[in-house]
């Protein structure tokens, strides 16, 4: 009779173990899920971080492309503006940047990224 007690307690017992684990798994299964979506948002990000939610190329972009058309990299080049405008109904970025004595003049389709406008003259005109 106390081997029976005995052996229902142990299994009593090993019930209320896996219930506890088995309901430990399902949070942790969704914890796990929840962290996996948010792994996937931001590769989704990374994978295309110039390229903003709106369909507009980002100003880090509106800037890369000015700068290499002047044949610089973005690094090696002084901005003193970019800004988002519209312009006869274009969204488009204005980018202004020095580079030695030259000062650069760009209006970027914010859309398409295609140069629309560009200019350049010496820091020294007035």
């Amino acid at each position: 009779m106390k081997t029976m007690k005995k052996i229902a307690v142990i299994l009593l017992a090993l019930i209320m173990i896996f219930a506890v684990a088995a309901c430990g798994n399902d949070s942790s299964d969704e914890t796990a899920q929840d962290q996996q979506t948010q792994e996937q948002t931001q590769d989704q990000e990374q994978t295309n971080p110039e390229q903003k939610d709106d369909g507009l190329i980002s100003k880090g972009k509106a800037k890369r492309i000015a700068a290499n058309d002047a044949g610089f990299k973005k690094a090696d080049v002084e901005f003193k503006k970019c800004k988002l405008d519209l312009d006869d109904g274009i969204q488009e970025y204005e980018v202004e940047f020095v580079q030695g004595e030259t000062e650069y003049d760009y209006s970027i389709d914010a859309a398409t990224g295609d140069i629309l406008e560009k200019d350049s003259e010496s820091v020294y005109d007035d």
